[in-house]
């Protein structure tokens, strides 16, 4: 679980706003400024990276799995949003899908609201 919560915050390490990009901002500065927002850190090339990392440094196969699923789920959520993401980086296309939802709307807090439940209820029926 830790593993999946620490990898869905990874892709926003290009935004100022981010957790990750406020408690290491001299990366944040770094890798927003070089690329730009949902470029580089939400692409398949920024997945392949991190694969071939946790190879060479082995970490727990949970942890590793939790990280990239984080990751990925991250990638697909913001998929989903008006803005989409640069999914094939370095080719400038960006992938969404039509009449997305706006970031920081209703409709994405209930959306949140309603995975944050799924997933505590799911958690919930495993582990009791």
């Amino acid at each position: 679980m830790c593993g999946l919560i620490f990898g869905a915050m990874v892709p926003d390490i290009d935004h100022t706003g981010s957790k990750i990009g406020r408690a290491v901002p001299i990366i944040d500065d770094m890798i927003s400024s070089v690329f730009g927002h949902r470029t580089f850190t939400h692409s398949l090339l920024f997945l392949i990276l991190g694969y071939w990392l946790f190879h060479i440094f082995s970490l727990p196969e949970s942890l590793e799995f939790g990280i990239m699923l984080g990751i990925i789920s991250h990638i697909v959520l913001d998929m989903l949003t008006v803005d989409g993401v640069k999914l094939l980086w370095p080719l400038k296309t960006r992938v969404s899908i039509p009449f997305g939802v706006k970031t920081g709307g209703l409709f994405e807090h209930s959306f949140f609201l309603l995975l944050i439940l799924l997933i505590g209820y799911t958690g919930y029926q495993i582990y009791l």
